[in-house]
């Protein structure tokens, strides 16, 4: 840290000088030499405030400048034990009983007042001590803190009522030495001069008594007894008179330093009681209301001022508003209550707005001297309010200004200081953390009933919805129930006529090659496949509408895989061959491989998709493969046809849906091919996947769990 900003001297060094200005030189400014030193007024007030050794030149050199008196230091220095004053020194030593215990005790003493030197003290006799002043290191102190010294040491000597010290100077530090010493020898007081005198008068007394008798007669011998007995009691008189004037004195001394560690422990338990309320505010209260009003009577009776008042913002952030305050007339409150101060004017000079916008503390230690610079506004307030002094200083929420709190004299002498200063920025956080707490308390409790009301509304939507959804699910019950009434009767009414017409094409293909209408046995042919291919749709839309209904069963039996695959070859091969296609069985599981399955079902499902491929494949190739994993049968049917493009993908398992490929033919069914297939596969409690590259082909795979397999 760069010396001129090293706190290195206490407040309480400046006040003998203030003293001295005060009475010898009443016509100076003494506020011009704090502004030129950077001081505050009220920091002078507070004895925990310390200084730098550029704040404290400053001063000097001004106080040097405005009185001429370059000999200003010394004359400082003797004034710290002035009893009107009750200097620094006075204060704290001057209940030792003599000037050698006040010098055998100077480093402790000084070590509260300065950190620039190190203090030490030798006693050469009893009435010589040599004193050794060490600059600390980092400091760098000026001549007239040497000449200061001497007006210090010359005080603690007239502090006891003594003659001024001699007091020698062989080293000094502004000479080139290392450090600065001091010899410093006094006289004895008239009490010690006195006892002596006694002590010598009873001493002649007693040796009159025994020789006396022996050389003068008795007359001669009472009258001189009487005289010596006049005397000693005249120099005991005068003795005692004198030490217990000196013993007062200290008792003085003392009882002064008593009342004024007795006011600072007030202080400071008022300080701790205020903080403990707040924090206790803090715990205590739920809603700003709550908050604010106990904040306020808290600073009310533990900060020993005549009134505040906490402001906060308002919702739009642009009004600074009073919402609590103590200490002000009923008038008056009426007018804060009413009163906003505006933070959108730029130009506002108010002690609120400026202490709100710039964040920092305001202070205005006399309101007579600084009301020409407030607005015309803020001096009739102060007016009305009738406030000598203020002190305020924002409250601030997460490094977002909020609101001020303020206090204030009116008639009351008390002044501001740093500790007043502090104490408010102290509570300021608290307060601030109380009120975000409280907000948010208060905005959850805003958020829970809203919630509440949104809760019952959407309850309430939930049963009209509800019964909605009711009367719908009842009416497609019933429709349900009237499809697979209208889908068993259309089952009858179409599959007799569709038997009737596979059976007659039965007898008309025996017959007619025998008769003169063989030529007619092509269009047999035609009509039976066409009543096939009318039958099999009948039974995919049947099969579908037993799923949905949830009626349709599974016929679950240990099924050997390779069975099934050689019977799906056999069966599918015609239709293979029909677009001149392969077909490659890729049977990768052992021929004693089995699982629970049903039969009919999975030939179905696999058909389904071995009849689509062979469909959508030209001269192409189509293979079936199966294979196991650890806990599923996989089987996959992959061609090498048209393929799907991507985008209709997810379309391909929908119901009544075809995917329009870049086919030579249009194809030919219901759409619902593999909608079955995927129902029947999810059934028994497997799944199935595609994929596909246009113009290259496609593969489906059927994974089943093995469920009691082998």
């Amino acid at each position: 840290m760069p010396i001129s900003e090293e706190k290195l001297y206490n407040s309480r060094l400046l006040t003998p000088f203030l003293k001295l200005l005060k009475d010898r030189y009443p016509d100076i400014i003494i506020a011009d030499i704090l502004e030129y030193a950077r001081i505050g007024a009220f920091d002078l007030r507070d004895e925990n405030i310390w200084f730098t050794q550029a704040q404290v030149d400053r001063f000097y050199q001004k106080c040097v400048d405005l009185t001429g008196n370059k000999n200003l230091a010394r004359e400082a220095g003797r004034l710290a034990a002035s009893p009107g004053l009750l200097g620094v020194l006075r204060q704290q030593a001057f209940g030792l009983l003599s000037p050698l215990l006040v010098f055998k005790a100077l480093g402790q003493l000084c070590a509260k007042l300065t950190r620039s030197c190190v203090y030490k003290s030798k006693q050469l006799s009893k009435l010589k001590v040599e004193v050794t002043a060490t600059p600390a290191a980092g400091t760098r102190e000026k001549p007239y803190q040497c000449l200061s010294r001497y007006g210090m040491f010359e005080s603690i000597i007239t502090g006891f009522h003594l003659d001024l010290p001699t007091i020698d100077h062989p080293e000094c530090m502004f000479r080139g030495d290392s450090h600065c010493r001091y010899i410093i020898s006094w006289k004895r007081d008239l009490a010690h001069w006195l006892s002596n005198i006694r002590i010598f008068i009873s001493s002649a007394s007693l040796l009159f008594l025994i020789f006396g008798l022996m050389f003068y007669p008795p007359k001669t011998f009472f009258f001189s007894v009487c005289a010596l007995a006049s005397l000693y009691f005249a120099a005991s008189f005068a003795a005692e008179s004198a030490l217990r004037k000196q013993a007062f004195r200290s008792i003085e001394t003392l009882q002064e330093s008593a009342s004024r560690m007795e006011w600072l422990l007030e202080a400071n338990t008022r300080n701790a009681q205020l903080v403990h309320e707040i924090g206790r505010v803090l715990v205590n209260n739920r809603t700003v209301t709550d908050v604010l009003s106990n904040a306020i009577q808290a600073m009310e009776r533990t900060l020993g001022f005549d009134s505040g008042a906490i402001m906060l913002v308002d919702e739009t952030g642009q009004l600074l508003q009073i919402r609590e305050s103590f200490g002000f007339s009923l008038s008056a409150v009426d007018v804060l209550e009413s009163t906003s101060f505006n933070l959108d004017n730029p130009d506002s000079q108010g002690p609120f707005v400026m202490s709100f916008r710039e964040r920092r503390p305001f202070i205005i230690e006399n309101m007579v001297d600084t009301s020409s610079r407030l607005s015309d506004r803020s001096q009739q307030l102060i007016k009305l309010l009738d406030i000598s002094s203020l002190l305020c200083c924002p409250i601030v929420i997460e490094d977002e200004p909020q609101g001020v709190l303020a206090i204030a004299n009116q008639d009351s002498l008390k002044e501001l200081t740093r500790s007043d200063l502090n104490l408010l920025l102290g509570i300021a956080p608290i307060l601030g953390v109380a009120l975000a707490n409280a907000k948010l308390i208060e905005d959850l409790a805003e958020r829970d009933r809203m919630l509440e009301e949104y809760n019952r509304k959407l309850e309430a939507e939930v049963d009209l919805r509800t019964k909605d959804l009711v009367e719908a699910r009842d009416l497609a019950m019933a429709a349900n129930q009237a499809k697979s009434h209208f889908l068993a009767c259309t089952n009858h009414e179409l599959r007799t006529p569709l038997h009737s017409v596979l059976g007659y094409t039965s007898l008309l293909k025996e017959e007619l090659p025998a008769t003169e209408y063989a030529e007619l046995c092509s269009y047999t042919d035609l009509i039976e496949k066409n009543a096939s291919v009318l039958m099999s749709m009948i039974d995919s839309i049947l099969d579908l509408a037993k799923i949905e209904a949830g009626q349709m069963t599974l016929d679950l039996r240990p099924t050997y895989i390779s069975a099934l695959l050689d019977d799906l070859r056999l069966t599918i091969a015609p239709m293979i061959e029909f677009n001149n296609n392969s077909l490659i069985l890729d049977n990768q599981l052992p021929g004693e491989y089995k699982i629970l399955i049903d039969y009919n079902r999975l030939k179905q499902v696999l058909l389904n998709l071995l009849s689509n491929a062979a469909k959508f494949t030209e001269n192409g190739i189509i293979t079936l493969r199966s294979f196991s994993k650890p806990t599923q049968l996989c089987i996959e049917v992959e061609d090498t046809g048209v393929g799907i493009a991507e985008k209709d993908l997810q379309y391909i398992f929908s119901a009544f849906t075809q995917v329009k490929e870049n086919h030579s033919r249009s194809s030919q069914g219901t759409g619902l091919g593999l909608t079955i297939t995927k129902e029947f596969i999810e059934l028994m409690g497997g799944n199935i996947s595609v994929t596909s590259t246009p113009g290259k082909g496609s593969l489906f795979q059927v994974s089943l769990s093995q469920g009691s397999s082998r």
